[in-house]
């Protein structure tokens, strides 16, 4: 494969329906309507294992790729200094949001999985995704400018 530059996922994914470009690694929020349309078909899914709402799409490893998974996360980031009652007060209505049925299906539709995580494991989560791509970043001699 080749990596073509574009600015933004949307001049991205057009070109991959318009026929521009034969393929693209795509956020499944980005692409579930043009799969949902048959303009797209996924190939597989780069998260560890199959996604419920893609259950037929294969995830990368099942390909052959043992022990690939790379997936998009999202979450709420403060400052260091903010005090420790008011991660707490934040995390409890997060997590309040997160076991409203509505919001576990809104998130579920995009394709997303909700997780939920306490601030002490979601910042585990951001040091080991920073180690593992300073590593992936250095093997390949990618240098910052």
């Amino acid at each position: 494969m080749v990596h073509v530059p574009y600015k933004g996922g949307g001049p991205a994914i057009t070109a991959v329906v318009s026929g521009e470009m034969p393929l693209m690694f795509a956020p499944v929020v980005t692409a579930l309507p043009h799969i949902r349309s048959g303009r797209l078909r996924p190939l597989g899914v780069t998260t560890a294992s199959r996604l419920p709402l893609l259950a037929d799409v294969p995830a990368v490893a099942e390909g052959g790729v043992a022990g690939y998974a790379s997936s998009n996360w999202f979450g709420l980031l403060l400052p260091v200094k903010t005090p420790k009652e008011i991660v707490a007060a934040i995390h409890r209505a997060a997590i309040a949001a997160l076991k409203r049925s509505e919001v576990v299906k809104r998130i579920n539709d995009l394709g997303n999985i909700p997780v939920g995580n306490t601030p002490e494991e979601f910042g585990a989560l951001i040091k080991s995704e920073i180690a593992l791509l300073a590593d992936v970043f250095r093997k390949a001699g990618v240098v910052a400018n």
